[in-house]
């Protein structure tokens, strides 16, 4: 260095020669502080405390393996810049080479981690105050849907004095705050953070009513933790303190394949979005057959017979339900990436936190952000990530919705196209299978997703074509399952094959038993047999490929997802046919249901909550169970309280929003409660009856004069005070009616 032409690395080789030569304690600091080994950061804190000495982050990657590298900490003179290191770059290369660790490395990169973490204050400073006030103005509109929620501030003006709006599945007394405030309040109230709370731990669901459903709670709960398990381990083994040798000790193990398995439950998360999303829908704009009551036979009713719809069913409707999906999944995730584009790059600390977030994160963020917004990063960049790599699923969910679920929808409630349906989903299906399998094929795909390259992942979980079958097969079930539930309220529909199906299962109770023995034993299979491909393998090079031949690696890959599916399903079935009621009370318990609730607020702080955890570590992470497991638990801490604070004051307000804009409740008309006491009050009075108005005593005591027409109308509109139902008449009929009864009270 002192022979150098740039000053900077005289500078740098004279400094280094005065600590030789002159300062010991200074020397051992410097020793003490670096990294002696492969994946040995050394010791960051001590080496940043010492005034004349820097930390710096040596990182070496491969070529043919994108995400595969190695880290080393050296603590150096504060006077050495990152080209007066370039000196050892053949030193390290070589090393790697000799070791084994890396076949192909490149120049090695130089970071100063201190200084890169002042200047991302400088930097993002005005980002860092933008959010902060982002984030403070929800607060406030929090506040603020309180006080509209608990005040008379934005109430309609001119609202009758003796009707009132309910909506049609309220259980409260009084009117409906949807019906009483103003389009403007209404915005506001969304936001209110009293409302949002008890939406989130309390209110029942209103969209499907069948509380059979409530069991999907414990299992989303279960499914999400599950893949945050194999999301640590993945990250483990590509970051953390590894090598091959690591990797196969962990394989060996078959608590390992549980891990490993948790790919398994992105396949169920699609599943049960669609399943539950196309009930509701259907049941919302579910179609009544009028047929013959004297038709006695059980054949199956025909789909071209006369229908009629609660809702009607439009293409405008359909257009109204994708933009209340979008407006659902999309400001948490801007607000997400805004977050993570800003006041995120501040809260990390530790030795590799700033190389990792901006390789990571922030550079391809910066360049691809567009395509998170416009929820299309699930296929651009085609054959790179846009950053924030674990939000793909939000893009095929919004587009599986537009894609798959609304014109199945569409096509399900036209006369004749029941089986088009069946035809349309069947082909996804298949064509999906069929893509996994040929591009498992053609690329060499392990079954495994802990891989040093994103091919697996792009090509299989975050490319639409994968998962859009699985997507498909919950339309597919939800339609079955409708058409049961539908057959059991109508014996003339009793000819289907999903209630022959059900019915026939449920007969008896060893039937039940033994589809879940299927389903238990199919399951097991699945999470344990890649237990045979990937144990005890001596073969380094097929550590992460396995000893599996390619074709049944790919036909693993395009099928096992599905039979998990059915797996899941054979074990849940008799819920559905009301048995097991103490297993349908466990996963539909009161504690599953806030935490399935902020499942999508979870699922999109995860990625970045262990970003946060993974790399603030002082040290990489060892790969084995003890020291993972410890940052899974708070992972999943960490996770859980940001998702809340997440769903309360932004998911559920744009929820709740979307609704109101694009699919209000609907609404019934009834008298308010003092006048119902009122009128009641004075029909007893008339008619000499306590307790309850007989329709025979009210014939005899109305007069005599009046015609049969003018009678039966008054015993109809009698009999409409009484029992509480909506009412027609415009409030001028009401003011009469009311006269009329008080007239007779008093005479």
């Amino acid at each position: 260095m002192n022979q150098s032409k740039f000053p900077e690395d005289q500078a740098c080789g004279l400094a280094f020669s005065q600590i030789l030569n002159n300062d010991q304690n200074l020397l051992l600091q410097m020793f003490v502080s670096s990294g002696k080994s492969v994946h040995d950061l050394g010791n960051y804190q001590q080496c940043v405390r010492q005034p004349k000495l820097k930390y710096t982050l040596i990182t070496l990657k491969s070529q043919s393996q994108f995400r595969y590298q190695i880290q080393m900490g050296l603590c150096i003179p504060q006077e050495c810049q990152k080209s007066s290191l370039n000196v050892m770059n053949k030193l390290y290369r070589q090393g790697m080479i000799i070791t084994k660790t890396i076949s192909d490395p490149l120049n090695p990169e130089y970071t100063f981690p201190q200084e890169e973490y002042d200047s991302i204050k400088v930097q993002n400073g005005a980002g860092f105050i933008i959010m902060i006030i982002v984030i403070l103005m929800f607060f406030m509109l929090s506040i603020f849907g309180y006080i509209i929620e608990k005040n008379k501030l934005g109430d309609k003006k001119n609202q009758s004095s003796m009707v009132e709006a309910i909506e049609e599945e309220s259980q409260q007394n009084g009117a409906s705050i949807e019906a009483r405030k103003e389009k403007w309040a209404l915005v506001i109230y969304s936001f209110s953070i009293t409302r949002n709370f008890h939406e989130i731990f309390f209110k029942p669901y209103r969209s499907v009513k069948d509380k059979k459903f409530e069991v999907f709670n414990g299992m989303k709960f279960l499914n999400m933790i599950w893949i945050m398990l194999g999301h640590c381990f993945l990250m483990a083994s590509q970051f953390g303190n590894t090598s091959t040798y690591l990797k196969q000790q962990m394989l060996n193990q078959f608590f390992t394949q549980i891990v490993v398995s948790s790919d398994f439950a992105i396949s169920l998360f699609y599943f049960l979005s669609a399943f539950i999303g196309m009930y509701g829908l259907i049941k919302k704009y579910q179609r009544v057959d009028n047929t013959d009551n004297n038709n006695n036979h059980s054949e199956e009713i025909k789909v071209e017979s006369q229908t009629t719809c609660t809702q009607r069913l439009t293409k405008r409707a359909l257009l109204k339900q994708v933009l209340a999906r979008w407006l659902r999944l999309a400001f948490p995730t801007y607000i997400v990436l805004a977050f993570t584009m800003s006041l995120f790059n501040c809260l990390g600390s530790g030795p590799t936190f700033t190389y990792q977030n901006k390789f990571f994160l922030q550079d391809p963020l910066q360049k691809y952000w567009w395509t998170i917004v416009l929820f299309i990063e699930n296929l651009t960049p085609w054959n790179s990530q846009p950053g924030m790599y674990w939000a793909y699923f939000v893009a095929n969910e919004l587009q599986f919705y537009a894609v798959i679920m609304m014109p199945s929808l569409y096509l399900y409630q036209r006369r004749g196209m029941r089986k088009t349906v069946f035809v349309y989903l069947l082909l996804i299906i298949l064509l999906s299978s069929a893509y996994i399998i040929a591009v498992s094929i053609f690329n060499n795909l392990s079954t495994l997703l802990m891989v040093d390259d994103d091919d697996i992942f792009n090509l299989i979980y975050r490319r639409p074509f994968g998962p859009a079958g699985y997507y498909a097969l919950g339309v597919l079930f939800s339609i079955f399952y409708f058409e049961y539930s539908q057959a059991l309220s109508n014996r003339q529909l009793r000819g289907r094959k999903a209630y022959l199906f059900m019915t026939y299962i449920g007969r008896t109770r060893q039937r039940c038993l033994l589809i879940q023995i299927l389903g238990l034993i199919s399951l097991l299979f699945l999470i344990f047999i890649r237990y045979s491909c990937f144990a005890f393998n001596d073969d380094q090079s097929k550590v992460n490929i396995g000893r599996w031949p390619y074709l049944l690696n790919a036909i693993f890959n395009g099928t096992a997802h599905y039979f998990y599916i059915f797996s899941i399903m054979a074990l849940f079935i008799p819920i559905f046919l009301g048995k097991l009621s103490i297993i349908r009370d466990i996963y539909a318990s009161a504690f599953f249901r806030p935490l399935a609730r902020i499942n999508f607020s979870t699922a999109m702080i995860q990625g970045i909550a262990l970003f946060l955890v993974f790399f603030s570590q002082e040290k990489h992470a060892y790969f084995d169970h003890k020291n993972i497991l410890f940052i899974y638990f708070a992972l999943i801490l960490n996770v859980y309280l940001c998702g809340f604070l997440v769903a309360l004051f932004f998911e559920q307000p744009f929820r709740t929003l979307g609704k109101v804009v694009f699919s209000p409740p609907k609404r019934i008309i009834r008298l308010k409660n003092e006048l119902a006491k009122e009128l009641a009050t004075g029909i007893d009075s008339v008619f000499g009856d306590d307790s309850e108005i007989d329709e025979n005593e009210i014939k005899d005591n109305i007069d005599q004069d009046l015609s049969k027409n003018t009678m039966d109308q008054s015993l109809k509109d009698l009999r409409g005070l009484n029992r509480l139902t909506k009412i027609q008449e415009s409030s001028e009929e009401m003011s009469d009616r009311e006269q009329l009864i008080f007239k007779k009270k008093k005479e």
